[in-house]
């Protein structure tokens, strides 16, 4: 069982080159955890002929960071402990103009980071010595799928997605938080979300209360008249309307509570 679930996966699902027919049907066979999982989602296995990169987009005091080995730390005390993910890449491209205006998607989408000099065509070196070459055939960017739910990881997406910033302070610039900045940039959009969540919420607490008054009614059917008036308005005042912060947005909050809940 060990040997099973650390063995690596096959590169290829389909294309085996095995001269030993039986070889090559035992390497077809295998099931990799990918594959399982695709199995068991109810998904079709699909060969793209693009590369597939995901990226991270969520703010740089949540996300997940890669360790370095210690000799490289005791090479220079200044040294960041953590190695650079593709936004802090992003943030460090190359200062020419053809890199001023291009979003966080895009320039992964279009170029490759690399350590060593390429051998032929036009290259760019960033802020931290890296190679930018424009790709030959571009990859697709796939994000992490969020939602106003997730508060100021979502603005902080949105912002990344949009504005072509140099670090995350101009991501910011100068505003308290990124919604504040998200809010101030593209007002339109965000009145519009407020006013539809605004819509939903109170359309979620007119079918909640509907339907409890159907239940009391349905309840009290059976009873005497007068008492059918008196615990129905008892039962009505039992009524807790639910709460919308839990389950909509952060949006309607004050400022004050926004800064609670993104602590």
């Amino acid at each position: 069982m060990t040997k099973y679930v650390t063995k690596s996966e096959p590169t290829e699902y389909f294309d085996l080159f095995e001269a030993d027919a039986y070889r090559k049907h035992i390497l077809a066979r295998r099931l990799g955890s990918m594959e399982l999982m695709i199995l068991l989602l109810g998904y079709s296995i699909c060969r793209s002929s693009i590369a597939v990169e995901f990226l991270p987009s969520i703010p740089s005091e949540i996300r997940n960071k890669s360790v370095k080995p210690p000799y490289l730390l005791q090479q220079e005390e200044q040294l960041s402990p953590y190695w650079d993910d593709a936004i802090d890449k992003y943030f460090d491209r190359p200062s020419d103009n053809i890199f001023n205006n291009l979003t966080y998607p895009l320039y992964h989408h279009n170029y490759i980071i690399q350590k060593n000099q390429p051998a032929n065509g036009i290259y760019y070196i960033d802020k931290k010595n890296w190679f930018i070459k424009k790709r030959q055939k571009e990859i697709l960017v796939r994000f992490q799928h969020l939602t106003i739910q997730h508060s100021e990881s979502f603005f902080y997406q949105q912002l990344l997605f949009r504005l072509p910033a140099q670090s995350e302070a101009e991501l910011k610039n100068s505003y308290p938080t990124y919604k504040a900045h998200f809010e101030a940039k593209y007002p339109t959009e965000y009145s519009l979300t407020l006013t539809h969540m605004q819509n939903s919420m109170q359309t979620n607490i007119q079918k909640y209360t509907k339907n409890y008054q159907n239940l009391i009614d349905k309840l009290i059917t059976s009873l005497h008249t007068n008492l059918q008036h008196i615990i129905r308005n008892q039962l009505f005042n039992l009524l807790k309307q639910p709460n919308p912060s839990s389950s909509l947005s952060s949006m309607i909050f004050s400022e004050d509570q926004y800064k609670v809940f993104n602590c």
